[in-house]
């Protein structure tokens, strides 16, 4: 955007800057440019972004000190609240039952033991005691053996009738 000024007669690019951004930069104005003298005299005031070139890239320099001082000043000073919600807020706590002055109780964390499935199980003397169970082996009966030869038979049968 265009911006005119008051000045009459030919004025320098950098003494005309400095004429329009002024004391506060009052107009919020954004300043791109190369010249590194202008650019140390802006950074020394608050409130003035300023942008340039290096190479092929545009750059936008972080706040510097004295904005983040100013910025961190006016944060400070600034109500953020209105009085009736201030009251508001002392109305509902007092509702609630909560105190300015109450603690809070919280439920205060106990050691717990090892976990069980990171340590080894104990060794018990009583191994020798103990003794092992033998399965019971059932005999087989005869008619098992005989049971199970007919079957063969009958498939090899099934499968070559000539025997």
């Amino acid at each position: 955007a265009v911006v005119s000024t008051q000045s009459t007669g030919a004025l320098a690019a950098g003494d005309c800057i400095r004429a329009m951004v002024g004391d506060g930069n009052k107009e919020h104005y954004l300043v791109a440019t190369q010249d590194k003298e202008l650019i140390q005299e802006l950074r020394e005031q608050a409130g003035i972004p300023l942008m340039y070139i290096s190479g092929c890239t545009l750059f936008l320099e972080s706040p510097s000190y004295q904005s983040r001082g100013d910025a961190e000043e006016k944060l400070k000073n600034q109500d953020l609240l209105s009085e009736f919600e201030k009251e508001t807020i002392k109305q509902l706590k007092a509702e609630r039952g909560e105190g300015e002055d109450k603690k809070l109780n919280r439920k205060r964390k106990r050691p717990k033991g090892p976990n069980p499935l990171s340590c080894k199980k104990k060794k018990s003397d009583s191994t020798e005691t103990k003794k092992k169970k033998k399965k019971k082996k059932i005999p087989k009966s005869d008619n098992d053996v005989a049971l199970k030869s007919d079957t063969v038979e009958t498939v090899a049968t099934a499968v070559h009738p000539e025997l």
